[in-house]
């Protein structure tokens, strides 16, 4: 096995030791009449750690199928990761894929997201987008710095992510 290495010093990230942030990602679908309520949960969870909890929603899974009239909300690689996270129903979401299998019911998301928010960073992560309007050209840079040891294999996802989007939801009186 041969691994070639670039490294640098930072420009961006610290290299301080940090407490891990959370990136819950919720498994959602427009017919999900349960998942107004576990939207809920992930929208106080974010408003109660502004900084360190960040809410995705996946719509994903039959819950997730359009009515001809109303907007396609899925993507193949959102569905991918629904797949991955054996989703046990609806709503369901899954804190930093930190657990397997991945996907868990909303009432366990607070202790989940605080116990990971209680422990050391192994690595600081600092995004940098450029977005270049007249060509519509994004460029994400992603410098990472490892304050701990790392995992023996790592990944890393980045996500462009849309709202405000207008659409139906069933059971959206919550």
């Amino acid at each position: 096995l041969t691994a070639s290495l670039f490294a640098q010093e930072p420009k961006w990230v610290s290299k301080e030791v940090t407490k891990r942030n959370v990136v819950l990602e919720v498994f959602t679908g427009s017919y999900c009449v349960n998942c107004p309520a576990g939207h809920k949960v992930a929208n106080q969870l974010a408003a109660a750690n502004p900084g360190r909890l960040f809410v995705i929603n996946n719509h994903c899974g039959t819950y997730a199928n359009p009515a001809v009239s109303q907007p396609d909300l899925r993507t193949k690689e959102g569905g991918l990761i629904g797949d991955k996270a054996g989703i046990p129903g609806y709503p369901s979401g899954s804190l930093n894929r930190s657990t397997v299998p991945w996907a868990m019911y909303d009432e366990k998301w607070d202790s989940v997201a605080t116990h990971i928010m209680g422990e050391d960073s192994p690595v600081n992560i600092y995004v940098k987008p450029t977005l270049e309007y007249d060509t519509r050209k994004l460029t994400v840079e992603v410098e990472l710095y490892y304050t701990g040891i790392a995992y023996p294999v790592n990944y890393l996802t980045v996500m462009l992510l849309q709202n405000e989007i207008l659409a139906n939801q069933y059971g959206a009186e919550y």
